[in-house]
């Protein structure tokens, strides 16, 4: 049934090539005959073969203060090249309000191995890599299967777009991620009023893969400040595909963890 459902799958990226070829002169969007969950699987059967990526994220996150009107702004920016196994980050992040700006930045390299994620963070103060270990649950491996997959998207019977070139379609988290993002905020102090956010993807029409992921967060309300709503903004851009299927963790980072 795998081998079958295999072969299927590569059929239907070969018609969704034609389809593309023959749409590339219209700089219009129009309709796609197929559906967003449909495009998921093929997108899913391409990320299959993919060995490596880059994902650049930029997260816009906006609080106001209804009664004075104040606005703080907060920038967060990633950089991360991954393939199956291991993955090098740079973080920086931003803040601004009431005239005062302040950043910080962070770099780190995680391998996965034997069920076991380990981290190395480095720290500027001491000029040494801090580790940090983790046991990935059942699920998380699972997940490690195939790790450039779009997942955690409710995306039944959602229409898609193309204008040629790429193919777009705006659906949302779906139960199980939306219950993981609504912990994670909570956590942090912050409450949810919608059921959901929306996420809309990009998809390259040429080669099937994802070129973006934005997931757009309103309704963003701090119980322990009244007044305060906040919305945010995150857009994951996907690139340079099996360009960093040699990536390792660097000897001379290792040499220095403590």
């Amino acid at each position: 049934m795998k081998r079958c459902a295999k072969y299927v799958l590569t059929l239907v990226c070969a018609v969704f090539l034609m389809f593309s070829m023959k749409t590339t002169a219209q700089a219009a969007e129009v309709a796609a005959p197929f559906t967003a969950d449909f495009l998921i699987q093929v997108v899913n059967a391409q990320a299959a073969n993919v060995s490596s990526v880059r994902e650049v994220i930029s997260e816009a996150v906006i609080m106001t203060e209804s009664s004075t009107g104040i606005t703080i702004s907060a920038n967060l920016a990633v950089d991360a090249q991954r393939n199956r196994t291991t993955s090098h980050t740079v973080t920086s992040m931003s803040m601004s309000a009431a005239g005062y700006t302040s950043a910080a930045s962070q770099e780190s390299y995680s391998v996965i191995a034997n069920g076991i994620e380990s981290t190395f963070t480095y720290n500027s103060g001491t000029g040494k890599w801090t580790p940090y270990y983790e046991a990935l649950t059942a699920q998380e491996l699972a997940s490690a299967a195939n790790p450039f997959a779009l997942t955690g998207i409710a995306a039944a019977g959602v229409p898609v777009t193309t204008d040629g070139t790429v193919f777009k379609f705006t659906a949302a988290l779906d139960a199980a991620s939306m219950a993981v993002m609504a912990e994670s905020l909570t956590s942090a102090g912050v409450d949810i009023s919608n059921g959901s956010f929306p996420v809309e993807v990009v998809v390259d029409a040429a080669t099937l893969l994802p070129k973006s992921m934005t997931i757009y967060m309103t309704g963003l309300t701090m119980p322990d400040m009244p007044g305060v709503t906040a919305s945010a903004a995150a857009v994951v851009n996907f690139s340079e595909y099996n360009m960093y299927n040699n990536l390792t963790i660097p000897a001379d980072v290792l040499a220095k963890v403590g």
